[in-house]
């Protein structure tokens, strides 16, 4: 019979918690600084609600569908590990996009001091 766990991309333990994302104040602090309460409400809920799973060992952050698949046969005691998506690939685009943001921050402050 087949078995398989989600288990995290980087040390492929399955001790794995999913929780929900909260409000982040780092990103609601900058956006109150930059343009007022209304603007850091609504970066600070950005990305609020959705689905973290962490890895108990070694603390790893991950969304669903970015981890690894275990799977363990129990007649003949393989396993073997197969990634759902590649993890580098999505760490990549989202320091592009936090590049991108801090850009155009700078230059909205820019504008402000001139």
């Amino acid at each position: 019979m087949l078995q398989e766990k989600i288990v995290c991309p980087s040390c492929y333990s399955d001790q794995i918690s999913a929780n929900q994302k909260g409000f982040n104040m780092g990103t609601g602090a900058l956006g109150y600084f930059t343009g007022g309460a209304l603007q850091g409400i609504a970066l600070g809920s950005m990305g609020s609600g959705k689905i973290i799973i962490t890895c108990l060992k070694c603390a790893n952050k991950f969304q669903p569908g970015e981890g690894a698949i275990k799977t363990f046969n129990d007649e003949t005691g393989e396993s073997s590990i197969t990634f759902q998506d590649p993890p580098y690939e999505k760490a990549r685009t989202k320091r592009t996009i936090a590049f991108i943001i801090i850009i155009v921050m700078l230059l909205f402050i820019i504008g402000l001091l001139t």
